[in-house]
């Protein structure tokens, strides 16, 4: 299955994301939304999309880890380094 992640450049919409917790809290059923990233600057988006992360994004789509230490093998670093990227 694939799935799509919407990015953008710009401050991120948080209207009515506190009803949607509280609906969810409450065992209400909620219509998901589209998957989207928002991220403030180019800058940052420079650092999140950087190839090091690029590779850590890859081992948990191939991998699937349950855990830090399982995602730092695939790609071969230390899981302290893994962490905090």
């Amino acid at each position: 299955m694939t799935r799509t992640l919407h990015i953008q450049i710009k401050s991120a919409d948080r209207s009515g994301l506190e009803e949607r917790l509280e609906a969810i809290d409450a065992g209400d059923d909620v219509e998901p939304s589209e998957p989207t990233l928002s991220i403030e600057d180019l800058e940052t988006f420079g650092r999140v999309f950087r190839s090091t992360n690029l590779e850590l994004l890859e081992a948990i789509v191939e991998h699937e880890p349950e855990s830090i230490r399982e995602l730092a093998r695939p790609v071969d670093r230390n899981p302290q380094r893994s962490s905090t990227t």
